[in-house]
């Protein structure tokens, strides 16, 4: 009887053992089934997140600065503005060949004359600025693109009327081309005005039509272009003031008669 007793306890020890143990596991199981499972979710709710721009950083209000054409400035707040993208500038490398026409000079007499193909190069620079020496009437005929008009009649004025647009740029004055000297006389007017980059356009305006090369046409203030509109009959025609009389006599633009 007592063996049958000790066996008996020996196997009730064995099965508490083995019940613990399976209650262990089950834990263990249940544990690593929870961990599995919440990450997951995690994830499903960190993509859900993601796909719909929930995190993304958002923009921060601006406010944007205009002005308007009497000066006032206007603030306009929650406004977004995009940032612009800065444009690369073109860097020109100037042939070696031609360097010699961005030089200063010392003298006048140094002072080169120029045709068509050095005056392409010093265009292409961005660097140079065209002055026709002819008279008013001329220039607003037609005249180099981007060139400015000073006549040598009132030289020493214009250079200082246009003085902020001289600075830092190959001066080009021409002319009539070849046998006319008035491109010469407004370099020269440049040069003792302190001007020391100053090249003579030899070939001038009829080099430049020759060979159909770009023109530009005087275009006037929006507030005298009705002084250029055609009268279509007698009672039509126009009184003007004294004013816009003084514009057209400055600008060459007419001809003035003592009746």
């Amino acid at each position: 009887m007592e063996k049958k007793k000790k066996v008996k306890k020996i196997v009730s020890k064995k099965s508490s053992s083995i019940n613990l143990s399976k209650q262990i596991y089950d834990i263990f199981l249940r544990s690593i089934i929870i961990v599995f499972v919440s990450t997951l979710i995690a994830l499903s709710y960190t993509g859900i997140r993601a796909a719909l721009g929930v995190d993304k950083p958002q923009s921060t209000p601006t406010a944007v600065v205009s002005q308007s054409p009497s000066g006032a400035v206007n603030v306009v707040n929650n406004q977004t503005e995009p940032t612009p993208t800065p444009t690369p500038k073109k860097v020109y490398h100037i042939p070696f060949k031609y360097k010699y026409l961005f030089k200063e000079h010392n003298k006048k007499e140094d002072i080169p004359k120029i045709h068509l193909e050095e005056a392409k190069v010093l265009i292409e620079s961005g660097n140079a600025l065209f002055i026709d020496a002819r008279g008013p009437a001329e220039y607003n005929e037609a005249h180099i693109p981007g060139a400015i008009n000073i006549p040598v009649s009132d030289a020493q004025n214009k250079i200082q009327q246009y003085k902020d647009i001289l600075k830092d740029k190959v001066l080009i004055p021409y002319c009539h081309g070849a046998g006319c000297h008035l491109s010469d006389k407004v370099a020269y007017a440049l040069f003792d005005a302190g001007y020391k980059k100053v090249v003579i356009y030899f070939g001038g305006w009829p080099e430049w039509t020759n060979a159909n090369m770009p023109v530009e046409k005087y275009e006037p203030p929006p507030q005298y272009k009705h002084l250029f509109e055609e009268a279509s009959s007698e009672k039509e025609i126009k009184q003007i003031t004294l004013e816009e009389a003084k514009f057209l006599w400055d600008n060459g633009l007419s001809n003035f008669i003592d009746v």
